[in-house]
Order: structure tokens, then sequence, then C-alpha cells
């Protein structure tokens, strides 16, 4: 069996169906969670998926209190520079599990941003909180932006930049919408915000 998010063109789709039986996910339409289970009943693993989610869910818990003792109500925000563009999270990807899971506090309205918002450098404070998580792509594009960010004033006035409270950190787990992945990110949280 393959499986498919509904986002790949509909060649690719074809094309795989030939291969061997193919289920199709609809990728913006369902949570992770959601995902999940899905993948799970048609592997007959729903109990393994069951278990699954309430040993994380026990793990999100024991985490997100030492989180809110140690930040407290500041908040986090994830700043990625990705193909030239500023771009901070809503309810999918990172902001699942920082925000949803975690219950950490975001410095802007992640709810009203399905996937992902393109920022403009003259935005920065309306985006970024207390403690900035930073993913810088590697293509020439990003990284020129990034040169341009880094020596803006409005970068240098931001109270996480001028704290010392800018974190840079890899793509993978944090920008992964998996259950692996936030599980590794749930690990990572307590080390990565609060030392």
């Amino acid at each position: 069996m393959i499986l498919c998010p509904d986002i790949f063109p509909n060649q690719v789709k074809v094309e795989i169906k030939k291969i061997a039986p193919t289920l199709i996910l609809p990728w913006l339409e369902l949570t992770w969670r959601e995902h999940l289970q899905e993948v799970a009943e048609i592997s007959g693993k729903k109990r393994e998926a069951v278990a699954w989610l309430k040993r994380y869910q026990d793990k999100v818990s024991k985490t997100r209190l030492k989180l809110r003792e140690k930040l407290g109500s500041k908040s986090i925000s994830l700043l990625h520079v990705m193909c030239g563009h500023l771009v901070v999270y809503g309810k999918r990807n990172v902001g699942a599990v920082l925000y949803e899971d975690l219950g950490l506090t975001s410095a802007y309205n992640y709810e009203d941003i399905d996937l992902y918002k393109v920022i403009h450098t003259h935005e920065l404070s309306e985006f970024l909180g207390d403690h900035i998580l930073l993913i810088i792509d590697q293509d020439v594009s990003s990284q020129l932006t990034w040169q341009s960010v880094n020596q803006s004033t409005e970068w240098k006035k931001l109270r996480a930049v001028q704290m010392g409270n800018v974190q840079m950190l890899k793509e993978m787990p944090w920008l992964d919408y998996s259950p692996y992945a936030h599980e590794q990110v749930v690990d990572l949280a307590v080390e990565t915000l609060c030392t």
C-alpha cells in the first residue's frame, strides 16, 4: 500500500496507483492526529495508535508544566527564512505542537493563519515575541534575505534579540507535521527554550 497526500499532482497520484493500492490522505483537511488514526485504521494498528497518542499526551502534559514553570506567559515565535521570505506559522506544523499541545504563548494570533504567513521586515515586532526560534534555509535567496534582516534596525530593536533569546534551529523536526516529529519537538522543547 502507498500513502499519498492529496496535495500531490494528479499525474503523480495516477502513476502511483498503478504500482499498488493507494490511500490518498486529505492533507489540509485533517490534523496530524487524524492522519495517524486513518493510517492506523488501514494498517490494522488502531490499538497501537491509541496507546501512542496516550503516551504522547502524558509526555505533553509533563512538558507543558515544566515550560510554564520556566517561561510563564513569555511569548514564543518561530521565524523561518524560506525561499527568500520571512515566514511565521499558524495552526499546523510547528504551531500545532508549540501553541496547541504545549500551550505556549504566541506573539501573534496563530489561529488566524491556516498554514503559514509571509511577513516583511517592518512587521517583525508584530510577530516576534520574547523568544525567537529561528530557522534559515540554505538557498542563496534565503541567505541574502537573512543577511539583510540581521543587519536591519527592526531586527536589532526586537526584545528577544536584545536579550539574547534567539535560538537557531534546524528545520527537522520543528517544521515536520507528523506524530514522530511532534514527539521530538516535545522532547526538545524544555532544553531549547529554557537554557
